[in-house]
């Protein structure tokens, strides 16, 4: 869904006026800026609060973000100041996001088939994430974009509401299976 959003804009800032030269800028410098102080600030942050409360952040700042592109449609001229800012804090959020992902990636494979797991799990979010200009493509012309950047924000909170949820569970499993595969490796030997 983080995905999703961040691949979004270049179609919504073409149609709300702003031209490719401006759009190219503010995806460009401001969001490139921003993402490598994202990923840095997610480090510290899933190192000092965990995963969890890092998802709760991530959440509040693609929420942040998806305001920001609902203010800029429905300014009748937004400035390029204006969509600077926006687009910085919106390009905060990606890198955010894959750092949390890449870090339960991680966190959840399998101890004596790390490779394997690591792989599948990678290749399956990154599936997802190759078909979002689909999704957003789709949502974006049946609605419009008000209606878009709404729905994805209760697909942000929902989706992260669910990680939230069940990351204790999937951390309990996770445990428990690596345990059992632990037991086996000692026992074989």
């Amino acid at each position: 869904v983080t995905y999703t959003l961040i691949q979004a804009p270049s179609a919504f800032l073409v149609d709300i006026g702003f031209d490719l030269s401006q759009v190219g800028y503010a995806l460009g410098v401001p969001q490139t800026i921003s993402g490598l102080i994202g990923a840095c600030v997610a480090a510290v942050i899933v190192n000092w609060q965990g995963l969890k409360k890092t998802a709760w952040i991530l959440i509040w700042i693609t929420l942040a973000g998806i305001s920001g592109m609902l203010l800029l449609s429905t300014l009748p001229n937004p400035s390029l100041q204006t969509l600077t800012a926006i687009i910085f804090v919106w390009g905060f959020a990606s890198p955010f996001f894959l750092v949390l992902l890449i870090t339960a990636l991680y966190r959840w494979t399998c101890l004596t088939q790390t490779a394997t797991d690591y792989t599948i799990m990678a290749s399956a979010a990154f599936l997802g994430i190759s078909l979002a200009p689909a999704l957003y493509g789709l949502v974006a012309g049946a609605l419009d974009w008000t209606s878009f950047y709404i729905i994805m924000g209760l697909m942000v909170f929902a989706v992260g509401y669910a990680f939230i949820r069940f990351y204790d569970r999937i951390d309990e499993l996770v445990n428990i299976r690596n345990a059992a595969k632990k037991d086996v490796a000692v026992n074989a030997t």
